[in-house]
């Protein structure tokens, strides 16, 4: 069953369908701007990052919400190497790790391989910390922080857990990223 509107002007019923349809090129010339503007690489405000740029984060980060490692693998660049940095935190101090993987080693990496946790959702006994983890905590609405660095909320422009991003054949990829593993340390003021 249609909802219907209360009357226009006219005093005449519009249903949905017909509302939708008026509004139809309002919404064709809309995608067409947020299409476009991501090609010339604007910036969403003056000295901001590029508008694809914002859009390619929040995609990649739905596709980590997601759980689909593939689509995950699919973000991360093709070419070169990409980057993954660890800080692993435990009573007696905290350790910084840095892995280059090959670009072409990385979707292995991801789906079944050394980078499987950080993107792996476990239903009991979530490692505290990990890229996943901390998306599920803290939401998917990361902020840039100047170049190509996107954060979690709270985060600093110096936090562990991030992604950076470099244009590869015309569009982003991920050239970096980094998280955490809260060992037997203090567990951080955002979690649990």
């Amino acid at each position: 069953m249609l909802k219907r509107f209360p009357p226009t002007r006219n005093h005449s019923l519009v249903s949905q369908a017909a509302a939708m349809k008026r509004r139809a090129p309002t919404i064709l010339i809309a995608a067409l701007l947020v299409s476009v503007t991501p090609a010339l690489g604007r910036s969403t405000r003056p000295g901001g990052p590029a508008a694809s740029l914002v859009a390619r984060n929040a995609a990649f980060l739905a596709a980590v919400d997601h759980g689909d490692r593939a689509a995950i693998a699919a973000f991360f660049a093709r070419t070169g190497e990409v980057t993954y940095v660890h800080a692993r935190h435990e009573r007696d101090g905290n350790r910084v790790a840095r892995w280059r993987f090959p670009a072409a080693d990385v979707p292995r990496a991801i789906v079944q391989g050394p980078l499987t946790p950080s993107f792996a959702i476990q239903v009991e006994g979530q490692p505290v910390g990990l890229f996943v983890h901390q998306l599920m905590l803290r939401g998917a609405r990361w902020r840039w922080v100047g170049g190509t660095r996107f954060v979690p909320p709270g985060g600093t422009a110096s936090s562990p857990i991030f992604v950076e991003w470099r244009r590869e054949g015309g569009q982003w990829v991920v050239s970096a990223f980094g998280d955490e593993l809260f060992g037997s340390g203090p567990l951080p003021p955002w979690c649990c």
